[in-house]
């Protein structure tokens, strides 16, 4: 009768258990707030034009960005100090450039004959490629520290300036921060160039989502940016988080436009997001939790993107 009683106690908790994680799990995934106009984001997240296996090297990759002079992607992964040139059409690697050591490297960006990437403590890195296949590297340090947790490294060509983001906790828990990168003075400006705040997806969750206020906390909650792109057309700011398998779109001024849940089993952690100079494309990369890591492409389907 003791283990009787033990049996439908354990049975008991863990039905709870259940119920409590389905009452709180994240909708299915597709778009779940939009300031757009019907029709207006032009991508349909949840139908990849391709689904591409990368290298065994690449199950850990982290950045990707559009080279422009090779019409290749460029992608890294957060272990190893080496750059890869990848095929967009099936994501073969074509070259491979090594340019330093072990290290936790993040985001990827190239602006004219450089190529720059982060480290997650703020370190960054400016390579070029020389006429001898030497390379030509030069480290900046900035004020960001390991306490900031860089993720992610884009262009922003108004400003001429890089934007580094950062997920990191210590700093504030209701707040992330985007930081830029002067690149004709090579320092970081002293304040952030955007502020995220909790408050703001709140808002935003509140006026445009049919979620339950449970489902709508997951994602304030869970907001942690691990990659970010900004679309050469419209200027807007799409922002990748790992954690919670979102992605957000923001307008220049910080205003959100769009959070879109993404499918877990197409992204199991996605890192890295870049579009074609077109327009036309978005490339997303996630690393292999089980598996090796992947590149999705998804086609635009909005006219004014074509």
């Amino acid at each position: 009768m003791k283990y009787l009683l033990i049996f439908a106690s354990v049975f008991l908790f863990l039905q709870c258990e259940d119920m409590m994680e389905s009452k709180s799990s994240h909708p299915k995934p597709g778009p779940i707030a939009s300031a757009f106009a019907k029709n207006e984001f032009s991508f349909r997240l949840t139908q990849p034009d391709s689904v591409m296996e990368l290298d065994k090297d690449l199950k850990e990759i982290s950045g990707l960005a559009w080279h422009d002079a090779a019409q290749m992607l460029l992608a890294n992964n957060d272990e190893k100090g080496k750059i890869f040139f990848l095929a967009p059409e099936n994501g073969e690697i074509k070259k491979e450039l090594d340019f330093d050591n072990k290290g936790d490297y993040e985001g990827i960006e190239q602006v004219g004959d450089a190529i720059y990437l982060i480290e997650s403590k703020g370190d960054l890195f400016e390579i070029k490629m020389m006429e001898d296949d030497e390379l030509l590297v030069q480290e900046y340090e900035t004020p960001l520290k390991k306490d900031y947790d860089v993720e992610g490294l884009t262009f922003l060509p108004e400003k001429q300036m890089l934007l580094l983001v950062c997920k990191g906790q210590k700093i504030a828990d209701d707040k992330k921060f985007i930081y830029g990168f002067d690149l004709q003075k090579k320092a970081m400006l002293p304040k952030p160039i955007l502020t995220i705040e909790k408050s703001l997806i709140e808002k935003f969750l509140e006026q445009n989502s049919p979620l339950s206020r449970s489902q709508q906390e997951l994602f304030t909650q869970d907001f942690s940016p691990s990659g970010m792109a900004i679309h050469p057309q419209t200027k807007e700011w799409y922002m990748l988080s790992s954690v919670g398998k979102m992605l957000f779109v923001f307008a220049p001024d910080g205003q959100i436009r769009h959070i879109e849940y993404l499918d877990k089993s197409l992204f199991p952690q996605p890192e890295g997001i870049c579009f074609h100079p077109s327009g036309k494309q978005l490339f997303i990369a996630t690393e292999g939790k089980k598996g090796k890591g992947a590149l999705l492409k998804f086609s635009s389907f909005v006219d004014g993107n074509q």
